[in-house]
């Protein structure tokens, strides 16, 4: 690089570009070397990294190569005396097997002569119990002493079955008395017969106002009954006068007018003898028709069932007049 920036410094102008195009090539080829170089050493420090990450894993391994050769050692100890003990076992084993052996022998044994002494005993038996059958407990049925103990049987039977009698009624008379005392006597039963009596006492007293109340409306109801009975007397009183009585001045005006003129037709004697009771008979019955008319309409009026029609035929009545 020297030699050629002397060159560069002595040379033509054709030979200083010249330089200058090899200088640049050369600064370029540095700084390809110099990453290539950058490049190595990192690929030098990521091999020593990964050579140390080696060498620990390396060491990490050996050690547990050691622990795991240890475990071995302490198992294969372990195996050895699991060895020792299983003949052990065995052995003890042996030994149990020769004592059951020996046992079943002697429990085979003493089952043989178990078998005969039962058969022995069993013979025995049958004899003894032949020689009570045929002999002694006919002898012993027609005893005395048999003859009392099956009294005495018989009277123990009854004895014990009076007394399951009496203790069963006894048995009874106090459950009956703590029935009794648990119905009088216990505070829950007084409790609840207090409740009961308490609201017995708050139902009288809800139906002490209730009927006061209903007392209270009747009374309304008596008084606005009285009213309207007051209203529709005054009503028909009214009525009378506005309309039954004219009718009735009317009619009287009517009869009258017609005696005049059939007194002024007729002669005295004749209306007297004649026609005058009829005509009589027959106004009388006419005044009495109309009378007894008013009597049903006022008592129709005065009827707590007929309030409604009896109003609604005044009102009509009066919008008719």
């Amino acid at each position: 690089f020297v030699i050629i920036m002397f060159s560069y410094s002595s040379s033509k102008p054709d030979d200083i570009s010249q330089a200058e195009f090899l200088a640049q090539k050369l600064t370029e080829q540095i700084k390809r070397k110099r990453i290539e170089l950058q490049a190595l050493i990192s690929n030098n420090k990521k091999k020593e990294q990964r050579n140390k990450s080696i060498h620990e894993e390396k060491i990490r391994l050996i050690k547990t190569l050691e622990t795991i050769e240890q475990e071995n050692m302490c198992r294969e100890t372990q195996l050895i005396q699991d060895q020792y003990r299983i003949d052990e076992i065995q052995l003890n084993i042996q030994t149990l097997n020769d004592h059951i052996e020996y046992l079943k022998r002697d429990y085979i044994n003493e089952e043989k002569k178990y078998e005969q002494e039962k058969y022995q005993l069993v013979t025995k038996f049958d004899q003894t119990k032949q020689l009570w059958t045929n002999k002694i407990k006919p002898q012993y049925e027609q005893s005395k002493v048999y003859q009392y103990l099956k009294e005495a049987e018989i009277k123990y039977n009854n004895l014990v079955r009076q007394k399951e009698c009496i203790v069963h009624e006894q048995k009874t008379k106090k459950d009956n008395y703590y029935h009794k005392y648990n119905k009088y006597c216990s505070t829950d039963e007084l409790n609840q017969l207090l409740v009961q009596l308490a609201s017995v006492v708050v139902n009288e007293q809800q139906n002490q106002k209730m009927y006061e109340i209903d007392e209270q409306k009747l009374f309304e109801l008596k008084s606005y009954h009285r009213q309207l009975v007051k209203i529709k007397e005054e009503k028909i009183a009214a009525w009378e006068e506005v309309f039954i009585q004219p009718r009735k001045t009317d009619l009287m005006d009517l009869i009258l007018s017609q005696q005049i003129d059939l007194s002024s037709q007729i002669d005295i004697t004749q209306i007297q003898q004649l026609f005058l009771p009829d005509i009589f008979n027959r106004q009388q019955s006419f005044v009495n028709s109309i009378s007894s008319m008013e009597e049903n309409q006022v008592r129709l009026l005065k009827s707590p069932t007929s309030n409604d029609d009896a109003l609604h035929e005044i009102n009509f009545d009066e919008s008719a007049m």
